[in-house]
């Protein structure tokens, strides 16, 4: 009996090796189809937590624009408040300087230590904004004040602003009126030394729209 197995065997080896190698990928492929089947379930259990933060990014994005819109509305008020700033607080002598009144808005402030201070942050804020002539230098040490207003490093001049009175500025015809700065008007008059600064670091700033280099 054993002989005639073992024959048996050895007369048909061929045949039960291919069909133990077929058994073994069958075996072997259903066993990965499971688990990939488990994945899949385990994938769509998380749709509705993907759609949900898909929703959360959504929402997000909106915010965001909204924040950004609020801060150009911002901008854009200070910036035209600055336009009125330029004929009361500084007078145009090739470039634009301060007057007595900037000159003792921006020592209330303690200008010079703000700038000391920080001198590192603004200078690198100006030159992130790549100011291609002498103009883009001086509106760009006012953006900068502005766009670090949120900063904590403006917020004991904030307090000094909020708390302040009105002070007495000279007009052209030479008559006194009570004047109350805003944080716009600082950073008006910071941002003229901050301006002479940035020129003095960068002594060969060179401007491109100087028409006597052409």
């Amino acid at each position: 009996m054993i002989d005639t197995i073992w024959k048996w065997l050895l007369d048909n080896y061929p045949g039960i090796v291919i069909v133990l190698t077929i058994s073994l990928v069958v075996w072997k492929i259903s066993r990965w189809y499971f688990k990939f089947e488990e994945r899949i379930r385990k994938c769509e259990s998380f749709d509705n937590l993907i759609e949900d933060v898909k929703t959360d990014i959504h929402s997000i994005h909106k915010d965001i624009d909204g924040v950004k819109m609020d801060i150009k509305s911002i901008k854009d008020y200070l910036v035209n408040k600055d336009q009125s700033a330029t004929s009361i607080l500084a007078m145009k002598n090739s470039p634009m300087v301060l007057n007595d009144n900037g000159s003792m808005i921006y020592n209330i402030v303690n200008g010079d230590r703000f700038i000391t201070e920080n001198q590192d942050v603004l200078l690198s804020r100006i030159a992130d904004k790549k100011p291609r002539t002498l103009l883009d230098v001086e509106i760009a040490a006012k953006e900068v004040c502005l766009d670090l207003l949120s900063n904590p490093i403006f917020d004991g001049i904030k307090n000094i602003v909020y708390n302040h009175p009105a002070v007495k500025i000279k007009k052209e015809d030479g008559t006194e009126s009570d004047y109350v700065f805003t944080i716009a008007d600082v950073c008006f008059v910071l941002s003229l030394p901050l301006r002479d600064i940035y020129l003095k670091v960068h002594p060969n700033f060179e401007d491109v729209g100087d028409i006597d280099k052409k």
